[in-house]
């Protein structure tokens, strides 16, 4: 019997308490910047980057959505 093994690349990223969650990066459908230039804001001045997974939930999180880029990249360029 053959056992087939996929490896599953986590993410560390930080909430906007502090606290450290890890995703999977095949899960996330998109990632959403704040907007600056707007006075009607919807998102908290902490949140920097807003993620969407493929259930339907999403994650407020302290590091901007290109820092969870080349965090993502540098999971997937890891031999």
């Amino acid at each position: 019997m053959h056992l087939l093994l996929a490896a599953l690349e986590l993410v560390t990223v930080h909430m906007i308490d502090g606290r450290v969650v890890q995703i999977n990066p095949a899960e996330i459908t998109s990632m959403v910047w704040p907007h600056e230039a707007s006075s009607n804001k919807v998102m908290d001045d902490d949140v920097n980057c807003v993620i969407s997974f493929t259930d339907g939930k999403f994650l407020s999180v302290a590091e901007t959505c290109a820092e969870v880029q080349v965090l993502i990249s540098s999971k997937r360029n890891t031999p």
